[in-house]
Order: C-alpha cells, then sequence, then structure tokens
C-alpha cells in the first residue's frame, strides 16, 4: 500500500463527509424505492423479449452463414539484428555537445483508425429471477483469490463433432440458461482487479476451465458466449473438430495467424492451422474490439521483491534497492507480444511506483532538469546487463518497466521503456521513442535550451537520450544510427494526458471555471490544440473572454486553448435556468461533441432547447472555430429518473435522433461518457444518480433552523444499522444519505460540535485534525456539487491530505447500496513535494470497506473502516 496511505487521512476524510447532513423523510426514501420496483417490473419482459429476439437472430445467422478463410502469415516486429555488444561513449576533449537535427519520418505511428472507435454504451444482460439458485467458483489469478457467483444449469453439454450447426444449437441452448449471474461476477471481479481487456480474457477463461477441467472446446465456447454478451467483438472458429477464438484489436498480436473482417484483425488463440471456418457478422450488441494498453495499475496482488541497482555517477557510487510486484510479473508472462508502444505506455503497480518515488526522486530533487534526467539517464545505461532477447529469451520481447528489475539482463527495447517512465513521472517532463531499425532510444523535451541531436516533433524540441549507449550524456545519437531516419512511439499514457488535463484545468479553475466530472473534460486535437467544458457561476474570465450568468445561475462553456496553452476562444451556453457541460471528445476531423445538463431553458445560439420540471441532457456539435453545427436534448422528460437507473441517448453526426433509452442499473458499469461509433453516431451514456442538474429527490431546507446537526446524523445512522448496513460505517452512509437532501451550509464549528458529543476524546487524541476542522466550511449546492471552502481561503494540510478552497466532490448512489464518492478537484493524497489528485472513494455498504483511487494511473488500496480505520 502507498506510504502515503495512512490511517489518519482516511479519518479525515470521513471527518469532512460525515456532517454534511440534514433531514431525510422516509415517504421519500419508500416511493424511491416503490417506484423502482415498478419500474423493474415493467422493463423486466421488454428487457427480456429483446435479448430474446437479438439470440434467435444470432442463432439463426450461425446455422447458415459459415465459410472456410485461409489466414494470413503471423506478422512479426523489426528483425533488423540488436546490437549484440552495446557502444561505450568515450568522452572528447570538448564535452559540450553541438546541436544537430536528426531526420524522422513525417507520419509518426499511426493512432487507431476511425473504424475501430467503440461505442459507450450498457450492455443488455437477460434478466433473472431474484430466487436464482447459485453457486461459488473459486480460483486463483495471478495471486489474487477470485470469487464469482454462477448458476451450474450454464454447463451446457458440448458434443465431440464440432460444426457451425453444433455451434449455433450451443448459443441457442446457454441462451436459455441463467448466464448474466455469472457474467455480472466477472464484470465485479475485471473492475476489482482493474484489469484490461487481455486480463479480463484471461479472467473468462480461467472461471470456463474451473467449469469445464478436460474439454478445450467447451472452455472456448462459453468463452466467446461470455465475451460476446459482454460486448465484445469476438468470434469463434473451428478446424478438424476443435473450436478456436479469434480476438479482434486496435494493437499487433506478433507471431499469431490472423484473417480481417470489416478493416480489423482477428488473431487466431491457441495454436498455428492454415484455415479455419467462421462467419461474417458479429452479435449485433458487440461493439468492443480487445485493447492491450494497460491504463490502469493492476489490482491482483502485492507480493513485493527487490532488486539493488548499483551504479556510480561523478565518481559517486549509489545502491538503489528498487521494489517490484511479483504478481504483475506473472501476469506479464502470459501476455502476447504486440506494439512496443504498450509496454512504453504501461500502467505500473503501486509497489514499483512507491519504490521509485521513494528511492530515486529523491536523488534527483534538488537538481535542474537537465541534470536529473542526465542521472537517470546514467541509471538506465550502467544500472542494467546488457543481452539481447534472442540470448536472454529465445524470442522477441518487449519488457514492462517493472519486468527490468525481475529479468538478470535487458536489451534496447526494454531500457527505453523504463527510462521513460522514470523521466516522465520523477521529472515531469515528455519524452518519445525514437526506432531506428534494429534500436530504439528516447528523446525529452526540455522546457530549456539543451545543447545536443535533437528531433523537431509537432512542433517541439526534443533531446536525444539514448539509455543504450553507455555513459553518452544527453544530446549524442548511438553512431551508426546518426544519419537514419526513424519513426516515433508516442507516449500517450495516463500520466502525460492527467497532467495535460490538470495543469490547463489548474488555470480554467483560476479563472472562475468549475468542472462537471472527472473524467472526458479535456481534449487534444491532432494540431495539439486543447478544448476544455465545464461551467461556471456568476462570472468566469480566461484571456481577453470575459462572460457572465444571470440570476446567480450555472452557465455552460466550452473553451479552446492552443498548443501551449494560450486561450483562442470561449463560447457561453446557457439561459434563465442552471446548465452544466459534463464531457468534449472529438471526431477525425476535429469537430467537437459536447455532452451537459440543463434545467428550464438552454440557448444555442437561435436554438433554444426547454426542460422538464426535474432537467434534462444536451448534446452539441461545434466545429474547431466554435461554431455551432447543432444542438439537441435528450428528452428525457418523460423518463422514469430512478438514480437506479442508467440513460443512453444517441444521435447522427447529422443531429438526427436515433434513440434515448434506460437501463437498469449496474454497480460495476463504468463506460460512461461520450463516444462515437464508425459511423459518427454519438453516444452518451450516464446514470441518474452520478448526472449534475437533475432535481431527483431534493429536498431544500427554508431555514438553518429546519435542521440540527447532531440529532439528523444520529437519527439517519440508527436507520442503516436498522437496514443490515455494517455498523462501523453506517454514519458515513448516513451522512451521504442526508447530504443528496439538502442544500444547508455545515461551518467546521459544527462538526467539531458533533464530535464532542458522539466522539469526545478526539480532541486530545488528534488535536492537530480537530482544530483544522475548525477552519473547514461544508457546503452542498443545489446542482448535487459538495463544495469545501476554507478559511481565509487557504489551503489545509491534514497530515498526508491537502485541501485547497473551493475543493469539489459529488456523491453517486450505486443500485446495491453502495456509495461512491467523486472528487472534481482540489483534493490530493502524499507528502512534502509528492502529491497525487484523489480520484475517487467508494464505500461497501455490507461490509464496510472503503476503496480509495488517486493518481492519473488510477492506484486503489483497499480499507476496512472497522479493521484498519477506527482500531
Amino acid at each position: 500500500m502507498y506510504y502515503f496511505l495512512k490511517k489518519s487521512c482516511y479519518r479525515f476524510l470521513i471527518l469532512i463527509l460525515l456532517p454534511i447532513s440534514g433531514y431525510s423523510q422516509d415517504k421519500t426514501m419508500e416511493q424511491m424505492t416503490k417506484d423502482y420496483k415498478e419500474h423493474v417490473k415493467k422493463s423486466y419482459q421488454e428487457f427480456n423479449d429483446y435479448v430474446t429476439k437479438r439470440d434467435k437472430e444470432f442463432a439463426d445467422h450461425l446455422k447458415q452463414y459459415w465459410k472456410e478463410i485461409r489466414l494470413m502469415a503471423p506478422m512479426k516486429p523489426d528483425t533488423t539484428p540488436k546490437p549484440e555488444i552495446v557502444p561505450h561513449y568515450k568522452a572528447p576533449v570538448t564535452k559540450e555537445p553541438v546541436s544537430t537535427l536528426l531526420p524522422v519520418f513525417p507520419s509518426g505511428i499511426p493512432s487507431m483508425p476511425e473504424e475501430l472507435q467503440i461505442q459507450r454504451i450498457p450492455v443488455l444482460e437477460k434478466p433473472e429471477p431474484v430466487d436464482t439458485s447459485l453457486e461459488n467458483l473459486s480460483f486463483p489469478y495471478y495471486g489474487s483469490t477470485v470469487m464469482l457467483k454462477y448458476n451450474p444449469d450454464i454447463k451446457v453439454n458440448v458434443p465431440t463433432q464440432i460444426t457451425g450447426t453444433v455451434i449455433a444449437k450451443y448459443w441457442e441452448n446457454i441462451s436459455a440458461t441463467h448466464y448474466s449471474s455469472l457474467l455480472s461476477s466477472l464484470e465485479t471481479e475485471k473492475n476489482r482487479m482493474q484489469i484490461n481487456d487481455w486480463g479480463y480474457l484471461q479472467l473468462v477463461r480461467k472461471a470456463a476451465g474451473k467449469l469445464y477441467p478436460d474439454s478445450a472446446n467447451a472452455i472456448n465456447l462459453l468463452t466467446w458466449y461470455l465475451l460476446t454478451k459482454a460486448g465484445y467483438k469476438i468470434k469463434v472458429a473451428y478446424h478438424e473438430n476443435e473450436v478456436y477464438l479469434m480476438i479482434p484489436s486496435s494493437n499487433t498480436f506478433y507471431g499469431i495467424n490472423f484473417t480481417k473482417f470489416n478493416g480489423i484483425n482477428y488473431y487466431l488463440l491457441d495454436k498455428p492451422v492454415p484455415e479455419i471456418s467462421t462467419y461474417d457478422e458479429d452479435f449485433p450488441d458487440a461493439t468492443k474490439i480487445f485493447d492491450l494498453n494497460i491504463s490502469n495499475a493492476l489490482n491482483i496482488g502485492d507480493l513485493k521483491s527487490t532488486r539493488v541497482i548499483k551504479l556510480t555517477y561523478n565518481n559517486i557510487p549509489y545502491d538503489i534497492p528498487l521494489d517490484y510486484n511479483m504478481n504483475s510479473i506473472e501476469f506479464y508472462k502470459d501476455y502476447p507480444l504486440t506494439d512496443i508502444s504498450v509496454s512504453f505506455n504501461a500502467a505500473v503497480s503501486s509497489v514499483f511506483k512507491e519504490s521509485v518515488i521513494e528511492k530515486i526522486k529523491p536523488l534527483v530533487e534538488n537538481k535542474n532538469a537537465r541534470d536529473a534526467v542526465g542521472f537517470l539517464l546514467n541509471l538506465v545505461q550502467n544500472g542494467f546487463e546488457y543481452k539481447t532477447d534472442e540470448e536472454q529469451f529465445g524470442r522477441e520481447k518487449f519488457n514492462f518497466p517493472e519486468e527490468n528489475l525481475y529479468y538478470p539482463y535487458n536489451d534496447c527495447n526494454d531500457r527505453v521503456a523504463f527510462f521513460a517512465y522514470l523521466v516522465e513521472n520523477i521529472v515531469g517532463l515528455d519524452v518519445i521513442g525514437v526506432e531506428y531499425p534494429g534500436h530504439i532510444a528516447t528523446a525529452v523535451n526540455f522546457k530549456e535550451d539543451v545543447p545536443g541531436d535533437y528531433i523537431s516533433w509537432q512542433g517541439n524540441k526534443f533531446i536525444m537520450a539514448d539509455p543504450t549507449y553507455i555513459n553518452a550524456p544527453l544530446g549524442l545519437t548511438m553512431p551508426q544510427y546518426v544519419n537514419t531516419k526513424a519513426d516515433i512511439v508516442e507516449v500517450k499514457n495516463s500520466f502525460a494526458s492527467k497532467k495535460e488535463t490538470a495543469e490547463l484545468w489548474d488555470k480554467v479553475l483560476s479563472c472562475g471555471g468549475k468542472q462537471g466530472d472527472n473524467k472526458q473534460t479535456l481534449v487534444t486535437d491532432k494540431d495539439g490544440n486543447k478544448y476544455i467544458a465545464g461551467y461556471f457561476n456568476h462570472a468566469m474570465a480566461c484571456g481577453d473572454t470575459s462572460m457572465t450568468s444571470g440570476n446567480e445561475t450555472n452557465n455552460a462553456f466550452i473553451e479552446k486553448f492552443d498548443k501551449t496553452g494560450n486561450p483562442v476562444w470561449a463560447k457561453k451556453v446557457g439561459m434563465d435556468g442552471n446548465d452544466q457541460a459534463y464531457n468534449i471528445i472529438a471526431n477525425q476531423e476535429g469537430n467537437l461533441y459536447v455532452a451537459g445538463s440543463f434545467s428550464r431553458s438552454i440557448t444555442f445560439g437561435t436554438n433554444t432547447l426547454k426542460a422538464s420540471e426535474e432537467g434534462d441532457i444536451f448534446l452539441a456539435k461545434y466545429d474547431k472555430n466554435g461554431g455551432l453545427i447543432w444542438a439537441k436534448q435528450a428528452n428525457l422528460g418523460s423518463t422514469e429518473k430512478s438514480q437506479d437507473f442508467l440513460y443512453t441517448t444517441s444521435f447522427t453526426g447529422d443531429g438526427e435522433r436515433r434513440f434515448t433509452k434506460t437501463f437498469p442499473g449496474s454497480n460495476d458499469f463504468v463506460d460512461f461518457g461520450l463516444s462515437l461509433d464508425n459511423k459518427e453516431n454519438v453516444y452518451f451514456t450516464a446514470s441518474f444518480a452520478g448526472s449534475i442538474g437533475f432535481k431527483i429527490n431534493v429536498i431544500p431546507f427554508s431555514t438553518a433552523g429546519d435542521f440540527n446537526l447532531v440529532n439528523s446524523l444520529k437519527t439517519e445512522n440508527d436507520k442503516m444499522v436498522s437496514g443490515n448496513c455494517e455498523k462501523s460505517i453506517a454514519g458515513f452512509f448516513a451522512a451521504i444519505n442526508l447530504a443528496k437532501l439538502n442544500n444547508i451550509s455545515i461551518p467546521g464549528k459544527s462538526i467539531q460540535e458533533a464530535l464532542d458529543k458522539y466522539n469526545p476524546g478526539f480532541k486530545n487524541n488528534a488535536s492537530s485534525i480537530y482544530q483544522n476542522i475548525g477552519k473547514l466550511e461544508v457546503l452542498k449546492n443545489s446542482e448535487g456539487i459538495i463544495t469545501l471552502k476554507t478559511e481565509n481561503g487557504k489551503p489545509i494540510t491534514f497530515e498526508k491530505i491537502k485541501i485547497t478552497n473551493e475543493a469539489r466532490m459529488k456523491i453517486v448512489t450505486l443500485p446495491n447500496g453502495d456509495a461512491r464518492i467523486d472528487v472534481l478537484s482540489g483534493i490530493k493524497v502524499g507528502k512534502a513535494i509528492i502529491w497525487f489528485p484523489l480520484n475517487s472513494i467508494r464505500l461497501f455498504r455490507s461490509n464496510g470497506n472503503l476503496l480509495f483511487d488517486y493518481d492519473s494511473d488510477h492506484t486503489q488500496a483497499m480499507l476496512n473502516m472497522r479493521k484498519d480505520i477506527l482500531n
């Protein structure tokens, strides 16, 4: 667990949220439950009929449309021999390098083509009766124990002779079972462990293997079915009575036979065969392709091991012990060989990240950027022994950064991934890969002028840094590649994007702007221009643009910044109600799609949209110069707005309505936001509970006298306990339930009063925290945002938590009664000069667990209220 996540900071978060309370009415909660049950009952048959119809149509397709396909030969990575012995640099008399512009390919490595975009929309699972009999399924997964629930009727018999008709019959038979319980359990475990698409494939196959330990065909058929139902465009194929899986991906699977469908490569898993029988059309509701990038820190266990890096720099010897996660290493061992950008951009384990920050950052924090990067370059050059992959593994392999601590040797591919991670995360500078035939180096973008060989990329100057050219300083290229053209491997990882977003939002927040969400609020076009969407209250001034809102209401805005961060234009959207923009994305041409909520009415130029009493959602399309193309509304006015439901609205690229639908909520659905499909239909998916601006179950107080902090909290706490909420966390849930229903301002003095009455020892046991609480004022505004204001507007640090004035968050209630606190801005965790943004906290009602999510790679830590916090 990360060193700064200590009990005291968790206690503080609990305390600042506990007093956000008021008075709830039993009738409101009872009515909410009744409405939900009626909605579920009404929708059950509709969803069931829809799923049954889709299943039958696909089964009919499988009965008819099979064909033999000859597979293409596997693709191979660059086969140019790598240096078997790396050169050592010998310093000349003149040590300062000369600035030389190096040639590169102008196109770079292509990004994902437009036809591979997917839509963010819930997958409709077949509804199951609440009294369905379930059994447990448990097995190890790279060090983490997986616990699933399933109905045994999903174990459908698979004949020995495999034909298209047999597979079609299998689809019909398993579609008639209660498969949704297993599918839901798998999704829960996927999110808990934060595994990517490849990891999810392994999870499903392991589950299928547990159910069918003696049948490879049954394993592949069940894996195919479950992943298809989870929304993946996976295909099944057969050859000589053996069943195969075909994986569609935007990444390259080297060394694996493949074929193409609709411009997408489908890779044949298991073993090579010359040809297979399969079908053209995918299941209609399957839209996802497999992404091998690892964007989030894996949460599969933390078995730690250590390696000591030894080097001498400027005549000073260093022994640097670095920890790595053996669970992650085991996960990587099963990874296919794919694009080098995957390892270059991968998130690392919290064990490795913590070790790097604790052991390496102090060694460079007092150096300027040039000297800090020079030290890191020398560390990688001299801290590892070199061997080619062919010598070490007998095959090509691209190490993930952490793997360099596990394997005894590494080559150029592995070193650049490790070095790029260090530079980005310790010094905070942008890095690119510079790929030659048979070799790869890096280049670093400094904010000041640094002499030496450099590459001009997207208008920025990147100084060469070669981790494999031993003892070579910054600015030198390995001699044999000086006049060789190179391709560019871009770093597009979560750290780079989050850093870019955070820096720009800091500027916008200082101008008066506010965030309505904590993701998809910024998009960058191909020229490096950035577009941000949010809202403001009263006034906002950024650059030469000033905007005001009327009658203290919120107005949405869109603002463009050039690639250097200077404001270009801003557009205000709003009228007489409260309007908030949540998310923004761009298409291939640079046109923008923006989504948000509004009440009463909202005006886009001469186009005015009118909402129902409870509010509505808007979608708008702009060109890159801020010109409005169209603006539409979802028309959610007639929709049952239960907080347990999701909704999706979709329009064509020309603004024609396609549909607006609601779906039963899922505790684990996370694919919210805007998306485009290959026909440029735009989708916006969200939950009613997570959408600010909707007037759902809000009970405002007319005066502060209507509510008593201490008494209200105690009353609600008792209700939670009687409803089987874990006692240790009941107070937290009581505060959350009450916080959603009122608009009252809570001063820190009232928090101290509650502590004095129900926890009198706290004042003496944690006197500094107690005193700082008195400097807080907690507010809940009318649009669903909680704001923390500090005394005199100064930041307050509670040990490992830093809160700035106007820190903001929102509360999302999940269908099963759990809750999530999404931090929008202003709260970080860390110490000294190391601070990471806190993204969210999920609270588990039944067992008192709290899941903390922080940093750009969504590092997670689970603590139990009773065992880890209150004790």
